[in-house]
């Protein structure tokens, strides 16, 4: 028997098998990127749609109740919540954006106004003056905010996701028609709270 020719064959053999397994696993590598890369193009697809979504939300929401500054101010990351940023806002013509003096603050800067978005699911402030904690009181004073409503949005588990926020320049008139605004504003979260796109972390 020419061992030194089976020796050889059975190398080329086993050269082969590696070859090939090395082909199918880099054919399946190939497939599982490809199928990640679509996945992630779907998911950056529905994350665009969603936040054009919001913002038709939001300033249906200016619209309909005539006040200076639609935002949403959201807590992430979502699970620990350290911190609150506003991403989406729309105003009225002429009136500043508040939302460039609300980021990434932490949540431990505004305990009491953090704690009461938390907690309660319908907030109106007439008057910026009666807000309970002296730092939130002053970020809304210096932006030319006189009145408040906040719409608590929360997830399919309840969780808070964020908050919808109504903001006024000048104080809330008495004939205010308080239950319809309360009306519009939970059509409003309904149509928001499981689309929103969650806060991304970053950097600080």
């Amino acid at each position: 028997m020419d061992w030194a020719a089976l020796f050889a064959c059975i190398t080329a053999l086993g050269t082969g098998w590696f070859a090939y397994n090395q082909l199918k696993h880099n054919r399946l590598a190939d497939i599982k990127a490809k199928e990640l890369e679509r996945q992630l193009e779907r998911k950056s697809t529905r994350r665009s749609e969603n936040s054009a979504r919001v913002y038709g939300e939001i300033h249906k929401v200016l619209n309909d109740l005539s006040c200076d500054r639609v935002y949403i101010i959201q807590p992430y990351p979502l699970g620990e919540n350290h911190y609150l940023t506003i991403l989406y806002e729309v105003t009225a013509k002429g009136v500043a954006r508040i939302s460039d003096y609300w980021q990434d603050i932490k949540m431990s800067e505004l305990p009491k106004f953090t704690a009461a978005m938390a907690k309660n699911e319908y907030m109106l402030i007439r008057d910026i003056d009666s807000l309970d904690g002296t730092r939130a009181k002053a970020m809304f004073s210096s932006n030319g905010t006189q009145s408040l409503v906040v719409q608590k949005l929360h997830d399919t588990t309840h969780d808070w996701v964020g908050s919808l926020v109504c903001d006024f320049t000048e104080s809330i008139p008495d004939d205010f028609d308080e239950e319809a605004i309360r009306k519009k504003l939970h059509f409003a979260a309904m149509h928001i709270q499981y689309i929103l796109p969650e806060v991304k972390e970053r950097k600080l």
